[in-house]
């Protein structure tokens, strides 16, 4: 075969545009990579306020249900201390007449 020599500004100027296809290649798929990343980031970002509002709304029932049964533990407790002292009352009455029944024998 025979050999072609190619005159260095040509090669100059296939090197430069070879030069410049990739510097481009390289912007495109560093602003492609940026892209992706961002849709990533939003999209993620959209997932954690939504994991994040059921998280509120579970920890809103959470406190609801912890307030109501901390009423009913409190009217529970109420509720005892009234049937003790009732029952206090009721015991010294049946004290008062048993000792009533034993003075009139």
């Amino acid at each position: 075969g025979s050999l072609v020599l190619v005159p260095a500004a040509v090669r100059h100027e296939v090197d430069e545009a070879r030069s410049r296809a990739l510097e481009d290649a390289r912007h495109e798929a560093r602003a492609e990579a940026f892209g992706a990343a961002r849709g990533l980031v939003a999209s993620t970002e959209a997932w954690c306020r939504e994991e994040m509002s059921g998280l509120q709304a579970a920890l809103a029932a959470v406190r609801r249900e912890n307030a109501s049964l901390g009423r009913r533990c409190y009217a529970a407790s109420a509720a005892q201390r009234k049937a003790e002292e009732t029952a206090g009352v009721w015991q010294h009455h049946a004290h008062a007449a048993e000792a009533e029944a034993r003075d009139a024998i």
